[in-house]
């Protein structure tokens, strides 16, 4: 059985999608400079990086995962490369930052992305002080969420134990790992309009012990400020 969430002593978040709103324009920036890279890596079409993109998304988890796997390309390029776009369309909300500050228990950001990306990020919406560390893509020797492995490193290397955490992902896929190791989970549910498949409103996983559609309203809920 999940912990209940007034128990919980570790809070463990995602990046992308869960800590700004996935009906930004970022990741469809962050999705066309991947499709340029593949285009001019592979000398292909627009559709046929697209496609390839997705492919590799599901297959390994991360677009970048396939191409390490199967082209033996330099992560650290890759990811300089598909994470130049504009911030823009996000910015500080003083709200969710004065919930950080209400939520007790360590906090630790866990990202299929790198540092550079992870601080970009959260230095630009004023969160980052919250934060205990960011355990990212390199931290978990490349192999990256939803395999087990990232999350078993992340819980030894903070000293964590999996049944006092909870993990907020806007994927559910990323979540089964976690509950597998026991955590809490919270599914940070959206329909933006860049999704290949869309979750279904009536969809629901077994892994997925809470599920919201926004952030504020989540921490609202948990700090007991609503």
């Amino acid at each position: 059985m999940p912990t209940p969430l007034h128990d919980i002593r570790c809070w463990i978040f995602d990046l992308d999608n869960t800590l700004y709103s996935a009906d930004s324009n970022l990741f469809p920036q962050i999705h066309e400079r991947m499709g340029l890279y593949l285009m001019d890596y592979f000398k292909i079409d627009r559709a046929a990086a697209h496609d390839m993109r997705f492919e590799y998304f599901k297959k390994y988890g991360t677009t970048m995962r396939g191409m390490m796997a199967e082209h033996n390309i330099d992560p650290h390029d890759f990811m300089s490369y598909v994470h130049d776009v504009a911030l823009d369309d996000i910015g500080p909300c003083p709200k969710i930052s004065s919930l950080f500050e209400k939520l007790q228990g360590r906090k630790f950001i866990f990202t299929n992305a790198d540092h550079r990306h992870a601080n970009r990020i959260l230095n630009h919406i004023q969160l980052r002080h919250h934060f205990e560390a960011i355990f990212d893509i390199a931290d978990g020797e490349f192999v990256c969420k939803p395999e087990v492995g990232p999350y078993q490193t992340l819980l030894q290397r903070y000293n964590l134990n999996a049944n006092e955490c909870c993990m907020i992902d806007d994927m559910q896929v990323n979540l089964k790992a976690a509950a597998d190791l026991g955590m809490t989970t919270v599914w940070m549910r959206h329909e933006a309009e860049w999704l290949r498949n869309k979750p279904s409103p009536t969809e629901h996983y077994p892994h997925c012990h809470h599920v919201v559609n926004d952030l504020t309203f989540f921490l609202e809920h948990i700090t007991g400020s609503k």
